[in-house]
């Protein structure tokens, strides 16, 4: 509802840049010149050339469903019809003119997006203050300069008068410059005058996205939101630094998200009391996204909730397969666990043992695993990746327990760490690196010792991540099938294959994971969008 105004704006601006350049057919500017002078045809002329300039600044905006932006819009075709008709009664583009005003009011409720009222100030006030300098620049100018440049000699009311009108671009008809110098000096106050114009369009229509204020009360209530009703492995990075709150009016529910893109990426479900809040939380951030000018993407979504999102018409896509093992029926035994339980005994009669250290940490053990980290980070060539998962923070890995696996002399050549997870009886680690030498098999010797590790705390279940891409065998569309063309074929994506099969070592139980959107084309982005989303900040 919101593309085809736009589109016809956007040609409009265009028709009325070409009427305004080319010449008046004659025939009908004869006539018209009967009836209207012809210093308000020329006027009119540079009234429809800006218009169109300045719709094709608004279309783009218009796109995103500003409310401003279709005021601007409706104005500046306003200006159009009128200005076509006095400059050479050029009926085409008027009618064109009235029909995108049409078009615009029956759809003026698809634009609700607010704009920016500090950003819209500050345009104001610049724009105030660069009209007030160019005013007196161009008054000093024409009342100073030298009669030979006009053939005037400018009093202050003609200075002020000739300032205005090539500062607004209308131009004035009667100055005849002689000279380069004069040229130049009308063209500056012109420029100024379509930039500060061009400023102040710009930020008068620009998206709004409103922020939250209360943020330590809304991080207090959302902390204790999770301590209640927290039910994910994922719980513990909706926290994390990298993102944005969003806490339900009745203070009941929170999400939280990203912003990349003019999307809002939120991560997995809200935490809630019960499906009805986790359901007020999901309607009521689609209408802050509409306000906001953002679309919003839900990632990971369990395919237990899926039919929440359905109901709101939402359109879902299988992502992934996220790895549980149960602790209580996990064994080394049989032919399948025969080369975990020959990498264990290796390591072991190689003097490689696993040392578990409890919070707070001491800085030395911490100071040890951050140089494994360091050198697992500069082998594999990356950087830290956030949203779904954790990074290296001194701060927040001396209050968890870290497992290690360290020689004889103890230096540690492997390490993970374990984080918070809300669901029931489950346990969940974040970092997982070792350094470049690693014997074969010390990944594997950690996991054991991990796993023996939590069955002591009487968990029951620990939680070994998400592998992308994966699980996918009945596809039911274009984009599943080219998913699953990628995860099987494409060389490059080989390592989602590769952790699939390591997890599956480890008999995990696999539980379906979804992405939740409102467009098809919403998937055209998302690969740029997610790969934004996972860096820092």
């Amino acid at each position: 509802m919101r593309i085809f105004p736009a589109l016809l704006l956007l040609g409009m601006g265009a028709v009325n840049i070409i009427s305004a350049i080319t010449p008046a057919i004659h025939e009908r500017f004869v006539w018209v010149k009967n009836f209207i002078p012809l210093e308000l045809m020329h006027v009119s002329n540079y009234f429809v050339l800006i218009s169109g300039m300045l719709m094709l600044i608004t279309s783009a905006f218009l796109l995103k469903g500003l409310r401003l932006a279709w005021w601007f819009a409706v104005i500046l075709c306003i200006i159009s019809v009128v200005g076509n008709i006095f400059k050479a009664f050029d009926y085409e583009e008027a009618s064109f003119a009235v029909f995108i005003i049409a078009g615009l009011i029956i759809t003026r409720k698809e634009y609700v997006v607010k704009t920016d009222p500090s950003l819209r100030n500050f345009g104001l006030q610049t724009s105030l203050i660069s009209m007030g300098a160019v005013i007196v620049y161009g008054v000093i100018g024409f009342y100073f300069l030298d009669k030979k440049y006009f053939n005037i000699d400018f009093s202050f009311l003609q200075s002020l008068r000739y300032t205005i009108e090539n500062y607004f671009l209308i131009g004035s008809s009667d100055l005849v410059t002689t000279h380069p110098f004069a040229e130049n000096f009308i063209l500056s106050i012109k420029i100024c005058g379509f930039l500060s114009i061009l400023f102040l369009v710009v930020t008068l229509i620009k998206p709004f996205y409103m922020k939250q204020e209360n943020l330590e009360e809304i991080e207090h209530h959302s902390r204790q939101l999770i301590k209640n009703y927290g039910t994910s492995a994922l719980d513990y990075f909706k926290l994390y630094s990298d993102k944005q709150i969003y806490l339900a009016q009745n203070k009941q529910a929170f999400l939280s998200y990203r912003i990349v893109n003019n999307y809002a990426v939120v991560l997995e479900n809200p935490v809630a009391e019960n499906a009805d809040e986790l359901k007020n939380c999901v309607v009521e951030f689609d209408k802050f996204c509409i306000t906001s000018g953002l679309r919003s993407i839900f990632y990971r979504v369990p395919e237990e909730t899926l039919k929440l999102y359905t109901n709101l018409k939402k359109k879902t896509i299988l992502l992934g397969q996220e790895a549980v093992v149960n602790l209580d029926t996990f064994s080394l035994a049989g032919g399948s666990k025969k080369s975990i339980r020959n990498a264990i005994k290796k390591l072991e009669e190689s003097g490689y043992k696993s040392k578990v250290y409890q919070p707070p940490v001491m800085d030395g053990v911490l100071q040890k695993i951050k140089s494994v980290s360091d050198e697992w980070l500069f082998s594999k060539g990356r950087n830290e990746i956030v949203f779904s998962q954790g990074m290296f923070v001194w701060d927040e890995l001396k209050q968890q327990t870290i497992i290690t696996v360290e020689n004889s002399e103890e230096r540690v050549i492997a390490f993970l760490n374990i984080i918070p997870d809300y669901a029931e009886g489950e346990a969940t680690y974040d970092l997982m690196r070792n350094i470049n030498n690693a014997p074969n098999g010390t990944i594997d010797f950690l996991m054991i010792k991990m796993f023996e590790n939590l069955k002591s705390r009487n968990c029951h279940k620990v939680n070994l991540g998400f592998v992308a891409m994966s699980g996918i065998q009945r596809p039911e569309n274009i984009s599943e099938k080219s998913m699953k063309f990628a995860y099987e074929k494409i060389k490059s994506f080989s390592h989602y294959k590769g952790m699939r099969e390591y997890k599956d070592k480890f008999d995990p139980e696999w539980f379906n994971k979804y992405l939740v959107y409102s467009h098809d084309y919403d998937l055209l982005q998302l690969p740029l969008i997610m790969s934004k989303v996972i860096k820092p900040y």
